[in-house]
C-alpha cells in the first residue's frame, strides 16, 4: 500500500487513522515485528525473565491480526475463519498454557483447550 501511494507516508498514516480496521491491523503488526526482534538468543540473554512475560504477547497479537482479517474480509470469511482454526490448533511440543491445577499461579491465566481435543 506504501508503494501504491508512491511513499507518501501521511497518506498512509492518515487510512490507517481513518478505517478502523487498519488500526487494529496496524496494532497487530508493530507487536508481532517486535516480539520478531526480540526473538534472538541475545535477547533472551538481555530481557532475562522479562523476556517470556513479552512473548505471552503473541496471543493478542494474534488476535488483533484475525480480527483485522475478518472485518477486512467483509462477506467472504472463509480464509479469515481458516485462519482462525490454524491459530486456534493445538501444537505438538508447545507449553500448555495453564497448568492443571495451577489457576492461582498462572502469570496470565489462560484456559488449557488442548485436553478437551480428542487425539485420533
Amino acid at each position: 500500500y506504501v508503494l501504491d501511494q508512491k511513499w507518501n507516508l501521511i497518506v498512509v498514516a492518515t487510512e490507517i487513522v481513518k478505517r478502523f480496521y487498519l488500526t487494529i491491523g496496524f496494532v497487530a503488526l508493530l507487536a508481532l515485528v517486535a516480539l520478531a526482534i526480540t526473538s534472538t538468543n541475545g535477547w533472551q540473554k538481555r530481557l532475562k525473565r522479562n523476556w517470556k512475560r513479552l512473548h505471552w504477547l503473541v496471543y493478542p497479537a494474534v488476535t488483533l491480526a484475525l480480527l483485522h482479517f475478518f472485518i477486512q474480509s467483509k462477506v467472504k470469511i472463509g480464509e479469515a475463519a481458516f485462519a482462525a482454526g490454524e491459530a486456534a490448533r493445538p501444537r505438538e511440543n508447545a507449553p500448555p498454557l495453564l497448568v492443571r491445577g495451577d489457576w492461582g499461579n498462572a502469570e496470565m491465566p489462560m484456559v488449557d483447550a488442548t485436553r478437551a481435543v480428542k487425539k485420533p
